[in-house]
This record gives C-alpha cells, structure tokens and sequence, in this order.
C-alpha cells in the first residue's frame, strides 16, 4: 500500500511539471504599442480597455493584452483619404471635410443603408435630421475603390 501510495504522488508530480504553459498572447488583426516617460499602453482592436500602465511603484495591467501581441493579418495600411466628420454627435446635419470626391451610405448598426450620400471635395454637409437617434456608420469609397468606415452617433 505504501508504495501505491508512493508511486501515485511521483506520478502527480511528474505530471504537475509537465503541465501545459499558456503563454498570455492576443492574435489580433490591428493594434499598437504607445509609451513615454510614464506610461506603456498596448492594444489591440476588439478589446474596449487594454494596456499596462507603469511607474515608478506601481504597475497596472488592465485587459487581457498581457505579455505579447501578435498583429496578424494587416502589411502596408496606408489611409490616403483625409477627411473630417463633424460634430460627434449630431443632431441635424453632419459636417464631412474631405480632400477628394466619394461616395458611399450611412448605415444603421443593424446593418441597413438609410440613405446613399455623394460628397464633394471640400466642405460638405450631410442632413441627418431624419434619422432616429442611434449609433450610425458612414461607408465611403475613394476613386482608388478603398472603402473607408466613420463610425458616428446621431442625438
């Protein structure tokens, strides 16, 4: 009985050393790394609050970014359109700025396009006021076929 007993725990020890080792790591498809004199912040995207912030006493890990952050899926993102929405919130009409011509839709967080918009190089204004409140996207298309997503709220 006592070797049983023996044998038992070497097995339970040999396995408890050969256990399995996660490694604290997020495969993500877009993020980043920020830091200066203070403070370090990761992130990656899907993740509302991550980061690890430092100094000289304290460190406070928020989020599950721990360790390393594997970007996968994204080479060369370059945005080539320059454009500014305006204000964010908006009640009545919505300010766009842009240095090209686009075109796209304002859809609904449900997926559905509410209205088709064409914008003009320049300044441009988009009235909104038939919108319900709610969270709304703005889907452009550059002349090059990019699409670009602003997300925005209407009060």
């Amino acid at each position: 009985m006592r070797s049983f007993l023996y044998l038992c725990s070497l097995v339970c020890l040999v396995s408890y050393t050969n256990a399995q080792s996660l490694e604290r790591e997020v495969a993500s498809t877009a993020g980043g790394y920020l830091s200066n004199s203070t403070f370090s912040l990761e992130y990656t995207m899907g993740e509302t609050v991550v980061g690890e912030f430092t100094n000289s006493s304290v460190v406070l890990n928020q989020g599950f970014n721990q360790g390393t952050s594997s970007t996968v899926g994204i080479t060369g993102l370059a945005l080539s359109l320059n454009l500014k929405l305006y204000p964010n919130p908006a009640s009545q009409a919505l300010n766009v700025e842009s240095d090209e011509a686009v075109s796209g839709s304002v859809i609904n967080v449900l997926g559905q396009t509410q209205m088709e918009v064409s914008i003009a190089a320049g300044n441009s204004q988009l009235d909104v006021s038939g919108l319900t409140p709610g969270v709304y996207f703005l889907t452009l298309r550059d002349s090059d076929n990019k699409s670009y997503t602003f997300k925005w709220i209407k009060e």
